[in-house]
């Protein structure tokens, strides 16, 4: 499991990113992507936006404490990658 860097303060409201490997995607593209927050969390995610291997998506509140995120990507040829990343909430 991965993690964000830096944590999160509850009254934020940023973007989060997660940079898909060149090597795995290869000639591929990104056709879908989905982000999950655990349902105790208190996090709000937008619907991601994908640019070539670089997938985002906006993420504001949260409750105190480390969170999985769960991110799965489609590429155009039915390839799925799924990942947990880590989010640490806490009062800045």
């Amino acid at each position: 499991m991965a993690n964000w860097k830096q944590a999160k303060d509850p009254s934020d409201a940023d973007f989060y990113e997660v940079k898909i490997g060149e090597a795995w995607l290869g000639s591929d593209a990104i056709a879908t992507a989905t982000f999950v927050a655990d349902s105790e969390s208190g996090l709000s995610l937008a619907e991601p936006g994908v640019q070539n291997n670089l997938v985002r998506t906006f993420i504001q509140g949260g409750n105190i404490g480390d969170w999985g995120i769960e991110f799965t990507i489609t590429t155009e040829a039915g390839r799925r990658l799924q990942r947990t990343i880590t989010l640490s909430v806490a009062e800045q």
